[in-house]
């Protein structure tokens, strides 16, 4: 960029304050996902593994449901080998709460 027009620019607004941080669902429900980046297969490993079947969902970047499933086990596998290339999302819910991840394949 031109150093003249640089020089020119007038700072209309400044930010004065304290940082504001909203708290992610990921501080209180830690939902690891490995490897990532992923080939073939992904794991996905529960923060507090019970009873209960955890709904989730693989989304592709247009949104769309590439996988879905129930995370079952601590340690729950996800074939991903299929999948061409590219960023998918990771959704788990957890009742009221929901976790996303992003995956890079």
């Amino acid at each position: 960029m031109d150093q003249a027009y640089l020089a020119n620019l007038e700072v209309h607004h400044r930010f004065e304050g304290e940082p504001v941080a909203v708290r992610s669902p990921d501080q209180s429900l830690p939902l690891k996902v490995f490897p990532n980046p992923a080939t073939s297969v992904l794991y996905v490993e529960q923060p507090h593994p019970g009873t209960a079947a955890v709904p989730s969902q693989l989304f592709n970047n247009f949104g769309q449901v590439v996988h879905q499933g129930q995370l079952l086990q601590p340690v729950q596998q996800i074939d991903i080998g299929h999948l061409p290339p590219g960023i998918y999302y990771l959704r788990a819910a957890y009742g009221p709460q929901q976790i996303q991840k992003i995956i890079i394949q």
